[in-house]
Formats: structure tokens, C-alpha cells, sequence
């Protein structure tokens, strides 16, 4: 694989969000290469003496062509079934790269009508609930999903409820109580390009 089969947008993108959290962040005079060997994504294997991008590098910044063919089920099915539950109302079916999947999945939830809005003051600043925790949720989906496992992640908005539901291979599986929850990293790499 090479870098051309990267988008150099969202490389980019990357590079100016991290220059706007951070003055002078050091990505803003990197090039490309270097900003993936930085992120992770593009790693010399010591076992095997080969190296190359990554899962991860494929995931956030491959070209739609380049994700079908190394993971050819990688999709998101957002659903929204508010009047029939067998049939849907309206759909969303996200075949991109993370970055984009969650913009486009954001922007998909803050358009439909049937979930409620509740707003609360940040400070002086009237925010809106709904799109705080659609943020999380939907940036936790795609960050922990268990990328080797073929299943759709999906959204399901119904008029009662919404249904989140993520490929996962639990680590401690069993009942979880409150004193045993704890959180573990299980794509760190791709958890780093979120967190910028």
C-alpha cells in the first residue's frame, strides 16, 4: 500500500485540528508520512522485518476504494423505524472511512425529527443534550467497534427507544456491576486520531 491510496484531506484535516488544540503543534511541519508514523499507522513489524500502513491507517484515511478492498465489509447502518419497526423510515448506510462516517452519521441523527431535543445552559451558552450525547456515542461506536468481526454496527432509532449495536469481543465477560466496570483501549491507534 502507499500513500496515494490515503486521502491527503483528512491528513490534512488532522494536521490543522491539531494545530488549533495545541499552538505550534508539531504536525503543522510534518509531512504526511511522518504525521502516520506519529499516529501509529504506519509501523515497521519487528517479527517480520516488514513494514507498512496499518488497519488503522486504512480505517481513518483510506480512500473508499482502498477500505472495500482490504475490509470488504466495513459499513454503519444508522435506521431510523419511528412508525413501522420491520420496515424503516429512513436510513443512512455509511461505507467510508472513520473520519467521515462520523460526520455523516452525526449529521444524519441532528436531522431527525422524531428524537427529542432537551437543551441546558453551559455556563451562558443554551446546549443541546441530544447532540452531546450522540457525539460520544457515536465517536465510542466507531473507535471500540472489533474491527475483525464482519458485523453491521448499527443505529436504530425507534419511537420508544434507540438501539445501539457495536461488534464486540468482550474482554471479562460476565454481568457487569458499577465497581467493575473499567474502560480498556481496544483501538488505541485509531482512538489517538479522535482524540486530536
Amino acid at each position: 500500500m502507499k500513500l496515494e491510496d490515503f486521502r491527503v484531506d483528512l491528513i490534512e484535516r488532522v494536521r490543522k485540528s491539531a494545530s488549533i488544540n495545541r499552538f505550534e503543534h508539531p504536525f503543522s511541519e510534518m509531512n504526511n508520512l511522518e504525521i502516520m508514523k506519529i499516529l501509529g499507522m504506519y509501523r515497521h513489524d519487528l517479527a517480520t522485518r516488514k513494514e507498512g500502513f496499518t488497519l488503522a491507517a486504512v480505517l481513518c484515511f483510506g480512500k473508499n476504494q482502498t477500505i472495500a478492498t482490504v475490509v470488504n465489509y466495513w459499513r454503519f447502518d444508522v435506521l431510523e423505524r419511528s412508525t413501522k419497526c420491520d420496515q424503516y423510515d429512513d436510513r443512512l448506510n455509511s461505507q467510508t472511512n472513520l473520519i467521515d462516517m462520523y460526520y455523516e452519521i452525526r449529521s444524519f441523527l441532528q436531522k431527525q425529527l422524531s428524537l427529542p431535543e432537551t437543551f441546558i445552559l453551559d455556563g451562558t451558552e443554551r446546549v443541546n443534550v441530544r447532540n452531546i450525547l450522540f457525539r460520544e456515542l457515536v465517536a465510542n461506536m466507531l473507535v471500540h467497534r472489533e474491527l475483525s468481526n464482519a458485523f453491521v454496527s448499527m443505529i436504530a432509532i425507534y419511537s420508544e427507544k434507540i438501539e445501539f449495536v457495536n461488534a464486540n469481543k468482550p474482554i471479562n465477560p460476565r454481568i457487569v456491576t458499577k465497581p467493575t466496570i473499567s474502560p480498556y483501549p481496544k483501538n488505541p491507534t485509531i482512538a489517538k486520531v479522535f482524540n486530536i
